[in-house]
C-alpha cells in the first residue's frame, strides 16, 4: 500500500474531488503522510486544484478529509478557506437560536 499511495501522490493532480476524500484515509494509514516530500507534493498540487474548483461542493468534499486529517500546510489552508469564501461557502456557526430550535 505504501508504494501504491507513493505513485498516486506524485499523480494526485488526476484525482477528483471525491477521491481525495477517499485516498487520504488511505495515505495516513499507510504512514505516507509523514514524508516530508509527501506533504509538500500533495500541498502543491492541492493549492493549484483548489483555484479550479467552481461547485463549491467539490471544494468543500475535496478539502474536508486533508484538513481534519492536519495535511495541509498553513499557506494551503489559508488558500483553501479563501477560495470557500469567494464561492460564498457559510462558514459562519449556528446561531444559539438554530440550535434551540431544533430540539422543539
Amino acid at each position: 500500500i505504501s508504494l501504491l499511495c507513493t505513485r498516486v501522490v506524485h499523480h494526485c493532480s488526476a484525482l477528483a474531488a471525491a477521491d481525495f476524500r477517499v485516498f487520504v484515509p488511505i495515505l495516513v494509514d499507510s504512514g505516507q503522510h509523514r514524508k516530508d516530500q509527501t506533504i509538500e507534493k500533495l500541498n502543491t498540487i492541492y493549492k493549484k486544484k483548489i483555484r479550479g474548483y467552481r461547485d463549491p461542493s467539490l471544494l468543500v468534499v475535496s478539502g474536508t478529509e486533508l484538513v481534519l486529517w492536519d495535511l495541509l500546510k498553513l499557506s494551503t489552508t489559508m488558500t483553501w478557506l479563501m477560495r470557500l469564501g469567494q464561492l460564498e461557502i457559510n462558514l459562519q456557526p449556528p446561531s444559539r437560536d438554530d440550535c434551540d430550535s431544533e430540539g422543539d
